[in-house]
């Protein structure tokens, strides 16, 4: 095409030198008509060279400036054109449409990496050396601060030495940190990594919650123990329950068969002693056999079988259930739809309202509270429960849902831990806040919703 553009352009400009010859011979030898045809000539092809040159300019600043917006969908037409400027014009569109091709698909894979990140449950913060975050995770945003934020000084709120931390941290070190989030308290293990670009230093840190894996490695711990504790237990004290039944089956039923079988057998025995000893045997081995089926409980409870069910039958039901206690209800958007397992959810319910109104039990007014929102910027759903109870001291909150922890004197300690692991099952969390001798509140939160926002609000 270069070749065919020169041979044009030389064309061109023989014609043009050609006429200005003959014109000026014309003029010399006074034939003005002639001379009058070979200028018009001469500024036919002059206006013809511009005119190429300036098209071609003009189209070649039209790409520039759509490649400046990335817009690609500039298409020139060959109609009217002569073979030279075809051939430009194809070379054009031909350019143009192969780096769309490139830019489309950078663009989808950026996009593919994008939504890859903003899904992945961990935090990912890309500062520069000051400490201005360049580019966060949706993650990110919606876990630490809860929005957007800009600058590392920004995670002061959560904990004052955040940022401290994280602009001291090395290459390869792991180190953790504890903040809170609407009273739940959350351990972040951090790590970071540096890349450079255009000659700056960027630091990627990379934020995992390890509170929910540590619970959950916590709480697997606890099942196995208790599974093994139980077989044991249970196969050493069962047959000595029943070797107890069979001892007292065999023992005389009276004072006169005891005397009879003293003056028949010249045995002295003594009834009594016998008696209650194996009957305190019998008794107390019931007694730890259904101590240790208690507990076996947290070893039973199944994978949720989830379904639709609506905030407002799960209120109706709990009304159904404690008719006579002094509960309270405050609900918003009870036509949400949680997908959740509604026996297990329910037993949870029971629990916290159990303790609830025991714990109230010394109040002369005592007073339960079950209040429900749905939180849209988090799309999660959350109720809680409060009592005007005698409270939980601060040092024993981190300790309630601990299996076998209680500070009941009959307690078993099983019940928080049950309704932390059917919680955690759901995806949910519960979580409690409390001031000793005055009220306490545990918080449920869901995030299996069924339904759009729209139509929740």
């Amino acid at each position: 095409m270069k070749q065919s553009s020169i041979l044009h352009l030389c064309c061109m400009l023989l014609v043009l030198i050609g006429n200005s010859f003959l014109a000026s011979y014309c003029c010399m030898n006074k034939q003005y008509l002639a001379m009058t045809l070979f200028c018009f000539v001469i500024v036919w092809s002059f206006s013809r060279i511009v005119n190429t040159q300036q098209k071609n300019k003009r189209m070649v600043l039209q790409m520039l400036k759509d490649f400046q917006v990335h817009d690609f969908s500039l298409h020139y037409s060959y109609q009217g054109k002569s073979y030279i400027d075809r051939q430009i014009t194809e070379l054009i569109n031909e350019t143009v449409q192969k780096l769309k091709e490139t830019y489309l698909h950078y663009e989808e894979e950026s996009s593919y990496y994008k939504t890859l990140l903003n899904t992945i449950d961990s935090c990912l913060l890309v500062c520069n050396p000051e400490g201005k975050v360049i580019w966060s995770n949706h993650y990110a945003d919606t876990q630490l601060c809860g929005h957007a934020f800009h600058h590392l000084k920004e995670l002061e709120i959560l904990n004052p030495q955040f940022p401290d931390m994280l602009f001291h941290i090395k290459t390869g070190e792991v180190k953790s940190i504890r903040i809170y989030r609407d009273e739940i308290a959350i351990d972040w293990a951090i790590t970071e990594t540096r890349y450079i670009q255009k000659g700056i230093c960027y630091r990627l840190f990379h934020l995992r919650n390890i509170r929910t894996l540590l619970e959950e490695n916590e709480m697997e711990a606890w099942q196995k123990l208790v599974r093994v504790l139980t077989h044991e237990i249970m196969n050493s004290i069962a047959p000595v329950i029943s070797l107890s039944e069979t001892l007292i089956d065999y023992l005389p039923l009276s004072e006169t068969t005891v005397s009879q079988s003293l003056d028949e057998g010249g045995q002295q025995q003594n009834y009594d002693i016998i008696r209650q000893g194996l009957e305190t045997i019998h008794r107390r081995s019931k007694g730890l056999l259904g101590f240790v089926d208690n507990y076996r409980k947290l070893t039973k409870i199944g994978t949720p079988i989830l379904s639709p069910v609506k905030v407002s039958v799960i209120m109706n039901n709990l009304k159904l259930l404690f008719p006579k206690l002094p509960i309270t209800f405050h609900t918003q958007h009870t036509d949400c739809t949680l997908l959740i397992d509604n026996m297990q959810v329910e037993q949870v319910f029971i629990n916290l309202i159990k303790n609830a109104y025991e714990s109230c039990e010394d109040n002369p007014n005592p007073q339960i509270i079950i209040s429900s929102r749905y939180d849209a910027d988090r799309q999660i759903y959350v109720i809680s429960i409060t009592d005007n109870g005698k409270g939980i001291l601060p040092e024993v909150q981190d300790k309630i849902f601990v299996p076998f922890f209680t500070t009941k004197k009959n307690g078993s300690g099983i019940g928080l831990s049950i309704c932390k692991q059917i919680m955690t099952l759901h995806n949910g969390s519960i979580s409690v806040t409390s001031v000793p001798h005055k009220s306490t509140t545990f918080t449920i939160k869901f995030v299996n919703l069924k339904g759009s926002r729209k139509s929740i609000l």
